[in-house]
């Protein structure tokens, strides 16, 4: 034991207790207390450290496979629950939608759907709102006269009913409109008006009338023969279907898109099948709009697997993937002569097989663009 004495003059502070004949003794009693602290800091350092490391090693072992999980569970609640409009893609536990809602209602019932799969803990909401389209239709049904469509919220219903009563007579109508957003200009509610002054001067009719928005001019062909093949005796069509004008793509350009649009997950399929997964058909569906911009390029569609299994079922099974996707596109009116099949089973991995986050990057679908 060591004990140092200094006068008033002299004294530290720090060094021990003041006694009062102003003599300070300190022994090492304080450099032993020292020492445990400095020992019990260095415990909590490493325990924290350990605690990073394990936090590291799990989401780098566990982060795929739950981002997996969580993208597949939401597209099936979304599929479940008849929202065909909305994609939902993954980073991490954050979930970004896109897709042209129906209505504002549609819009918050799909984010809601989304919010509620276990796992989800942010949503960035990019879904767009479709706007209201207003159609007015009157149809004599025998002694009735039904006035069904979409209509604005104005306040014109009365207005429409009141005038289909005075010409048809009070107990024809049959009221099924529907309420739906601000009038979309001065001239709608008088048209409307209009259509039933000239309805009332004739006698019968039977036309059906087709109006909307192909994806392609080849759809907008096929749906037009269809309802004039099916269309009865005696009946005429007015067929009003419009194809967007969208700027063709370059192939580099077509090459890119789609490498951007497969960076937000892949296409699914059930385990040793070639049965797609519903949560793939939105990715395949946006494919499909690219492709139509891409008419003067030729693609070809690849399959690979991972190395689970035998070489020779595993190559089989990639080009019946491959063949499957094909199929798909060229139902949603691809040309299938821009289409080439190839499966490539194991062979061209982009990652290892020994792990489950590398197994399945290597089972995926590639759409390759000739040429890029």
């Amino acid at each position: 034991m060591k004990a140092d004495f200094v006068t008033d003059d002299d004294r530290r502070p720090d060094t021990g207790f003041a006694s009062q004949s102003g003599i300070v003794f300190s022994t090492g009693s304080t450099r032993s207390l020292r020492y445990r602290s400095m020992s019990q800091s260095l415990a909590s350092i490493l325990a924290l450290l350990l605690f990073v490391a394990l936090t590291v090693f799990c989401v780098t072992r566990h982060g795929p496979a739950i981002v997996e999980g969580l993208a597949s569970r939401s597209s099936g609640t979304l599929a479940e629950a008849g929202v065909d409009w909305a994609n939902v893609r993954f980073s991490g536990r954050t979930a970004t939608m896109t897709g042209t809602a129906p209505s504002s209602a549609e819009r918050e019932r799909a984010v809601t759907l989304v919010s509620s799969v276990r796992g989800v803990r942010k949503i960035v909401d990019r879904l767009e709102i479709r706007p209201p389209v207003f159609e007015f239709a009157v149809d004599r049904r025998g002694s009735q006269v039904v006035l069904s469509g979409s209509i604005p919220d104005d306040g014109s219903k009365p207005e429409l009913l009141s005038r289909a009563a005075a010409l048809f007579g009070t107990d024809a109508i049959v009221d099924e409109l529907r309420e739906s957003g601000p009038t979309p200009d001065a001239d709608w509610v008088p048209m409307a008006r209009r259509g039933m002054d000239l309805l009332v001067q004739l006698d019968s009719g039977s036309d059906v009338t087709l109006t909307g928005i192909a994806r392609s001019a080849r759809e907008q062909q096929r749906i037009s023969f269809e309802l004039l093949e099916e269309l009865p005796r005696g009946y005429t069509s007015t067929i009003g279907i419009d194809v967007p004008e969208q700027g063709q793509l370059e192939p580099a350009a077509c090459a890119a898109t789609i490498r951007d649009l497969m960076q937000g997950g892949g296409i699914n399929f059930e385990v040793d099948s070639d049965r797609l997964l519903p949560d793939s058909s939105p990715l395949l569906n946006e494919i499909v709009a690219v492709l139509m911009r891409c008419q003067e390029t030729r693609i070809e569609v690849a399959g690979h697997t991972d190395s689970m299994g035998e070489a020779a079922l595993n190559l089989t099974l990639s080009r019946q993937r491959a063949l499957r996707v094909t199929q798909y596109l060229i139902g949603r009116g691809v040309d299938a002569r821009r289409l080439t099949v190839r499966g490539f089973g194991e062979s061209r991995p982009v990652a290892t097989n020994g792990t489950p986050r590398g197994r399945a990057m290597n089972r995926r679908i590639e759409f390759n663009i000739d040429g890029q």
